[in-house]
């Protein structure tokens, strides 16, 4: 699978961001392939430097086009979040723990943590230690499901890898590299 992401994102005022994406698509697997697209919204608040609130909208009206002729929808996710940072002057670093929960509305309740009707919960968590703003580390859980990965920044350039458990799947590498402006 792979995607191409172009994103914008841009301070306002009292402490509030906004970010807008779209996303290409492209799956397969065997004899099967598609291609598609999708939108994501964002908004984050830090009411102080060490603290910040978020939600993010994905999938808006995202979809994948199949060479078989058929097209998938992916149901909308809200992502509602929060991140505290200790920052650690003396060795140039930071820490952040931070938590999420993903709420989808479908009838895919069996494979959520928790749900409600035709709403499903799933919660995320994780840290990040990152090493004069160029060097990071992360590591984090969604149900029983390890994650952890490095990054780095050097001037406008970023690198990041990942490595994440999965039940089917086993273990999946992502690697993906930015350019910031």
């Amino acid at each position: 699978d792979m995607g191409i992401f172009i994103s914008y994102a841009r301070k306002l005022f009292g402490g509030i961001n906004i970010g807008l994406s779209t996303k290409i698509l492209r799956q397969g697997g065997g004899d099967w392939h598609g291609s598609g697209y999708g939108f994501d919204v964002g908004i984050m608040y830090s009411p102080t430097d060490n603290l910040t609130f978020a939600t993010n909208f994905q999938d808006i009206h995202s979809r994948v086009n199949w060479d078989t002729g058929a097209s998938d929808r992916f149901p909308m996710n809200v992502k509602l979040g929060a991140a505290y940072t200790i920052p650690c002057p003396s060795i140039e670093s930071r820490l952040t723990a931070a938590f999420d929960a993903d709420i989808k509305k479908h009838n895919y309740d069996y494979s959520a943590q928790l749900s409600s009707g035709s709403l499903s919960f799933d919660l995320h968590y994780g840290a990040e230690f990152v090493y004069r703003n160029t060097l990071a580390i992360r590591a984090g859980a969604y149900r029983s499901h390890f994650a952890a990965g490095a990054g780095v920044h050097i001037k406008m350039f970023l690198i990041d890898y990942a490595f994440q458990t999965h039940t089917d799947l086993g273990g999946s590498h992502r690697i993906s590299a930015g350019v910031t402006f």
